[in-house]
């Protein structure tokens, strides 16, 4: 009877384990991915972003010219697809290193960038289907250019 105790008790631990290291590592980046796909949505298309920024701009800087607010407007919205890779590849890098001893590895760089990418082209191609919408291929580099920063400073950080 002690042998299956200790057995259920091994389990427990592998167990609770497994699932604290999958709240603590993986949870993050899986919950980042799906915040940006569903980001492809029509609710944050341009034209849904365009009042409220405005608006912001305005309400900082004073009236602008429609020419000036366009630019303003698409350099806010590919930094923050820029950004929202970056942390994308920041959090599949920590999911894919886990609680290793070692700081950095070219395995879990490669990997959260397959990641940033494969979501990326996914991202883009369902843009294509949404009708306010429009998926690029420049949006694509835009955020690997994110997801690559991010890993860039990781290493300088970790290494």
């Amino acid at each position: 009877m002690r042998n299956v105790a200790d057995g259920l008790a091994v389990l427990h631990r592998l167990t609770s384990h497994t699932l604290m290291r999958f709240f603590r590592y993986w949870l993050p980046a899986i919950v980042w991915l799906v915040v940006i796909l569903r980001a492809s949505s029509p609710a944050f298309s341009a034209e849904h972003t365009r009042d409220p920024l405005f608006w912001i701009l305005q309400l900082f800087f004073g009236p602008l010219t429609e020419h000036t607010f366009g630019a303003i407007h698409v350099f806010v919205r590919k930094l923050v697809h820029s950004l929202e890779y970056a942390i994308l590849s920041a959090f599949w890098f920590r999911a894919w290193r886990g609680a290793a001893t070692v700081p950095w590895h070219v395995r879990w760089t490669l990997s959260a960038l397959g990641v940033a990418l494969l979501t990326s082209i996914v991202d883009e191609g369902h843009q294509i289907f949404v009708p306010s919408r429009v998926g690029s291929l420049q949006d694509v580099v835009v955020d690997m250019m994110g997801a690559t920063f991010a890993q860039l400073v990781i290493w300088i950080v970790l290494r």
